[in-house]
């Protein structure tokens, strides 16, 4: 690389964080100069705050400044706001341009309410809304909550665990309140195939969990109201995006009619926003960006699909001591979803883990579930009705 190169990272999330790791597992900053281009002061590991919510886990973090010293990146406090491919030049918000030779679009996606009257899980801080309407339950101040499931949730999984953790919650508290969950699809989790649909169908009625299927979300009658935001694409100018606003990325996650852009994470055009696939993605951006630069690269590609395991009995908010999850001595609720969040990300998750001195995790499989494997293939144009809640 000559003087002048730079790889540009544009986002401060987890894409970017992963590309970043990925690319110094293989570089020295003379190697390759890394600039980051993320508004954000500090980063949060949105996944971890499901249960954290509910008080138990808790959420994972750090200053970006303090990541770039410690991985010798550039850190440059500004968002991207547009991109001239052919002069290969990067404008931000405030109007600098920065040169690269290789860029990686990892900005997420922009989130917004789409339910009026609703708690969005994850609209702003990871988490936010849900312990007050736990203290709601406890004061008696509510006692109907429905979880709603958008037509287009990035993550449907997301809703189902909030409302069997907030089931688990409300058992133990010895509370007396109805709990729903509001769906347009024909069964639960019905895209997950149907031994997941079963299962999962099961252990909502066990929980107590009301379940309306097959739903149009005109108004929801209940005293509060969860769901997961809407999500747009970052529609950056001088890029390709779909009608959304996302960015269609090929089999080397260079963004469609580029040569040296890449896209990873929440931004591109994918009907899934899941850690472990964005940091796949990030990953296989990252090999690109290797080889073509003639380092060692394992010329991974983002994936076709998204495998894991579902596995609805996990007991969310009972602790499990089995040393194979949790290590020596420490305790861990399960999740829904295997692999959790705590090990999705390849090289994000172990770096986290010895940042905050949490436990170690196996990479064993759980020795119950479902296998899942999720089509990418296709990404449908969303379709939102504005709705009320009474």
């Amino acid at each position: 690389m000559g003087p002048t190169d730079r790889i540009l990272i544009a986002g401060g999330g987890l894409a970017a964080l992963e590309a970043v790791l990925a690319l110094r597992g293989e570089t020295t900053a003379e190697d390759l100069p890394i600039t980051m281009l993320a508004p954000e002061a500090s980063f949060a590991y949105r996944p971890m705050a499901t249960r954290a919510a509910v008080g138990h886990g808790s959420h994972w973090g750090l200053d970006l400044a303090r990541f770039a010293v410690d991985h010798r990146v550039e850190l440059v406090a500004d968002a991207l706001g547009s991109v001239d491919v052919d002069a290969q030049i990067a404008i931000t918000g405030g109007g600098e341009r920065l040169q690269y030779s290789a860029l990686l679009v990892a900005v997420g996606a922009t989130r917004r309410p789409w339910l009026p009257g609703a708690i969005v899980f994850g609209l702003t801080e990871p988490g936010a809304g849900i312990p007050s309407l736990l203290r709601d339950l406890e004061h008696g101040t509510a006692s109907h909550v429905a979880f709603v499931v958008p037509a287009d949730a990035f993550w449907p999984p997301l809703v189902y665990e909030l409302a069997l953790l907030t089931a688990e919650y409300v058992r133990t508290a010895s509370l007396v309140v109805t709990l729903s969950l509001v769906t347009q699809e024909p069964a639960p989790l019905a895209g997950f195939g149907p031994r997941a649909s079963l299962a999962m169908a099961q252990r909502l009625r066990r929980d107590r969990v009301e379940v309306r299927t097959g739903a149009v979300v005109d108004t929801v009658e209940a005293d509060r109201v969860v769901t997961l935001p809407a999500l747009s694409g970052p529609a950056i100018d001088g890029l390709a995006a779909d009608p959304d606003g996302f960015l269609p990325i090929d089999e080397r996650a260079r963004v469609c009619g580029t040569v040296n852009v890449y896209g990873a994470g929440d931004a591109v055009a994918c009907p899934i926003k899941q850690a472990g696939l964005t940091a796949r993605q990030a990953d296989a951006a990252a090999d690109s960006i290797l080889a073509d630069r003639g380092f060692r690269s394992r010329r991974r590609r983002p994936p076709a699909a998204l495998d894991g395991i579902l596995t609805p009995d996990a007991d969310l908010l009972d602790w499990f001591h089995d040393p194979r999850w949790t290590g020596a001595g420490d305790m861990r609720p399960r999740s829904i979803w295997w692999p959790p969040p705590e090990i999705s990300a390849r090289r994000v998750s172990p770096y986290l883990r010895a940042v905050h001195g949490d436990w170690t995790a196996g990479d064993e499989s759980p020795p119950a579930g479902i296998p899942v494997s999720l089509d990418l293939s296709r990404r449908g144009s969303p379709s939102r009705r504005h709705s009320s809640v009474s």
